[in-house]
């Protein structure tokens, strides 16, 4: 899509959205421009769209990597702590926790 198509569209939903609900539009973030937007989506009605507070959604991710790095913390304290580990075996670890906080998150936001 060309970019000036792009400009204008964009220019045009903000229109439409501050006409329609008589409120001034400060941030394409705000949770009532993206509930509008996808109550009022003529084009196209996505499957699954999800309107998340920016500081619950937040504290979801840091909840769900705190519980990761605590889940990763218990397993190492079950090592030998004399034991080095292979370039690999980190590598693993990280997937793992990584892993961890991608399941505990979106629970977490599914949740909200």
């Amino acid at each position: 899509m060309d970019e000036s198509y792009l400009k204008k569209l964009i220019k045009k939903l903000r229109t439409e959205f501050e006409a329609r609900t008589s409120e001034n539009l400060t941030s394409y973030a705000d949770p009532n421009f993206v509930v509008w937007l996808q109550n009022n989506n003529a084009i196209e009605r996505p499957k699954e769209y999800v309107s998340v507070e920016r500081q619950k959604f937040s504290k979801a991710l840091m909840e769900s990597y705190l519980t990761s790095i605590n889940q990763i913390s218990s397993l190492l304290d079950e090592t030998d702590t004399d034991r080095t580990f292979t370039k690999e075996e980190v590598l693993d670890i990280v997937n793992k926790a990584f892993s961890i906080a991608k399941t505990e998150g979106e629970t977490a936001i599914k949740k909200l």
